[in-house]
């Protein structure tokens, strides 16, 4: 036998066990792929075997979505994209948690930093807008401690007027009662059962009453409060035009027609409450007396 017969069985032997050893390698790959239990596909139950390189979480890392065998061949999403390993995932994982660690953006005051500025940022609306609500209510305080003085002042007018007007036809309604019982009186001395010394010795009496009784009766006259101006007066004094923005000049006909804006503030408002509701209108009756 040659020497070149001899070494032929040796280096398919060599060959068979670098072709063992790397399938003994795989094999430990695999089984530590295998230990690697990331959970179940929701869609397929199938286990994550890999983790898909072309659909991102965020752009600008590496890959994060964990995909099964079923997800790459069949899944609408992933279908034929390529793929890398749990451990390759692992491997990247790592690396960038170690990026952002001498980054410092994991550090504590890495976003206790960035919570302060929004914590400020918190305080200061929650600032203006309780200003904003104490002038609201305060504004409206005066407005309506206005409205209510205005309101206090109008019924007391309404009342003094009206009661001066009653009393004046009360004063009258006293008048004829007591003409109503001088009839009454005459009446009962005109009976027959009145002697004539008792109808002689008030002749002045009957007298007196009869000429009452013959006063013509006289119409008066009452001017009571009919109506009340519920508008506001507003003062022209204390009026200033806002001027509107500038813009495409209207026709001259819808420049008349558009009202203007006019600024009121809250001093010359309460004023112009203080003349809220002022009469405007009396109703003149007659009435006999």
């Amino acid at each position: 036998m040659s020497t070149e017969e001899q070494k032929r069985p040796a280096e398919k032997k060599g060959q068979a066990g670098s072709a063992e050893g790397s399938a003994k390698d795989l094999a430990s790959e695999d089984a530590g792929a295998q230990l690697l239990d990331v959970g179940l596909c929701t869609e397929h139950q199938r286990p994550f075997e890999a983790i898909c390189s072309q659909c991102k979480t965020y752009p600008d890392f590496p890959p994060r979505r964990l995909v099964c065998p079923s997800c790459v061949m069949f899944g609408p999403q992933h279908k034929q994209h390529p793929v890398i390993d749990l451990q390759e995932g692992l491997k990247q994982l790592r690396t960038e948690l170690y990026s952002q660690l001498e980054r410092g953006k994991l550090k504590v005051e890495y976003t206790e930093s960035v919570l302060l500025d929004i914590r400020q940022a918190i305080l200061t609306c929650d600032q203006m807008k309780n200003k904003l609500v104490n002038g609201i209510n305060e504004s409206f305080t005066k407005l309506i401690k206005s409205i209510k003085a205005r309101k206090a002042e109008l019924l007391g007018e309404i009342d003094k007027y009206f009661e001066a007007e009653r009393t004046k036809i009360v004063a009258n309604e006293e008048v004829w009662k007591q003409k109503q019982k001088l009839c009454q009186d005459l009446l009962r001395l005109n009976n027959s059962t009145a002697t004539d010394a008792e109808l002689l010795q008030n002749s002045r009496y009957v007298f007196e009453s009869i000429g009452k009784l013959n006063e013509p009766i006289k119409f008066q006259e009452m001017k009571l409060i009919n109506s009340l101006n519920d508008s506001l007066i507003i003062s022209a004094a204390a009026v200033k035009y806002v001027e509107p923005k500038e813009q495409k000049e209207p026709p001259e006909d819808e420049d008349e027609q558009k009202p203007k804006d006019i600024d009121i503030n809250l001093h010359e408002l309460i004023l112009m409450l203080g003349r809220y509701m002022e009469i405007s209108e009396y109703k003149s009756l007659q009435y006999k007396a």
